[in-house]
């Protein structure tokens, strides 16, 4: 039996059965220990832990490995087919240099800079205003975000079929860069789904049974429907949740600051009426630092769980809150100055484009006001 263990070159695992180097103290695949009481004690080559290994192949062949976990997942890069076990040993260096390391959306799309100064003005400028939607996500790391929740940040833009293409452009060139050069194991963005291309096309708002739902949820403890309330009764963009700082909120004027995107956004207070006070009291005393303080990845998720929960439109999206909002006062009669000012838009076309009122709404207005002529 001695003669044969030392013939033999593999074995088998005690847990998962593969076939491993039969000098394996711990398992390559399922990290079993492989020395026990009932197993033969065996003289082992000892490297280091996370130092990888080298193990020979059914076929004679060297093989060498190393396993990181990158975000609580097991990823191993392996390199087969060495002559001797030499070889397989110093190739171990190699692997490190392969290894998959983290970058964010910002590191990624400034290393593309160099391409992007060899095309037109126009095309940089389109890159330019593509990436500005991204930058609620910019210090994310690439490897981090799955397929639904690219989707979700490009259903969630305020914008067209082009504004989204455009976006979705620019993501492709982010993620093959970081899959050449190994920071991602595939490029998901071709799958995305843009809408339809149509010129016109109304944004989708909450109804009042939708918003009834909100209250009811946040009522009975369902936190995550507390940030979609506040989104819809200040008028808030997604990414503010998450810039606002909880220091910022002044109760006493019933006003807080943090806003994003054009110089207005960032300095132009956001109003809290008395309505949703209580909700954004309640992250502001709970947070130390923002009103949300996950990033965007998390938030999305969490939407999207919600979602689903409460069988939500498929349409409905966290910004479709902020379109509500304008929607809201405009059918109120406000001013479109003062909705301007609750939005902190810029342009009066903006605001337009937020506000939703239906035909219905629009002729019952209309007579009560030529009923006396």
């Amino acid at each position: 039996q001695g003669n044969l263990l030392e013939r033999r070159t593999t074995m088998k695992c005690i847990r998962c059965k593969r076939e491993i180097d039969i000098r394996s103290v711990f398992c390559m695949y399922c990290g079993a220990n492989q020395i026990t009481d009932e197993a033969p004690k065996r003289s082992v080559k000892k490297r280091g832990n996370g130092a990888g290994s080298v193990y020979k192949l059914p076929n004679d062949k060297w093989a060498c490995a190393r396993t990181w976990y990158v975000g609580g997942k097991r990823k191993t890069l392996r390199k087969k087919g060495f002559a001797t076990q030499k070889e397989a040993s110093e190739y171990l260096s190699q692997l490190d240099k392969k290894r998959s390391k983290s970058i964010t959306i910002a590191q990624a799309y400034e290393a593309l800079q160099p391409t992007f100064a060899k095309l037109s003005e126009k095309r940089q400028k389109t890159y330019q205003s593509a990436y500005k939607h991204l930058q609620d996500v910019e210090m994310v790391n690439v490897d981090a975000f799955e397929l639904s929740d690219l989707q979700n940040i490009i259903d969630d833009v305020d914008g067209g079929f082009y504004t989204k293409r455009y976006i979705k452009d620019l993501l492709n060139k982010i993620f093959t860069y970081a899959y050449i050069d190994g920071k991602v194991e595939r490029n998901v963005v071709p799958h995305l789904v843009l809408p339809k291309n149509e010129a016109t096309g109304e944004k989708t708002v909450f109804t009042e049974q939708e918003i009834q739902l909100l209250w009811h949820c946040w009522n009975t403890g369902e936190e995550f429907a507390g940030y979609l309330l506040i989104l819809l009764y200040c008028g808030l963009r997604t990414g503010e949740l998450w810039s606002i700082e909880s220091s910022s909120v002044d109760f006493e004027k019933h006003i807080m600051f943090g806003g994003i995107k054009t110089a207005k956004g960032k300095n132009a207070p956001i109003f809290i009426i008395d309505k949703i006070e209580p909700v954004i009291r309640h992250f502001a005393e709970k947070s130390s630092t923002t009103l949300y303080p996950g990033n965007a990845t998390a938030f999305y998720r969490a939407w999207q769980a919600f979602k689903e929960k409460h069988q939500l439109r498929d349409e409905l999206q966290p910004y479709s809150a902020r379109h509500t909002c304008a929607t809201l006062l405009s059918k109120a009669g406000v001013p479109e100055a003062v909705i301007m000012d609750i939005t902190r838009h810029t342009s009066y076309d903006t605001t337009l484009k937020y506000t939703h009122i239906d035909t219905e709404s629009v002729l019952d207005n209309l007579s009560k006001a030529m009923s006396g002529v």
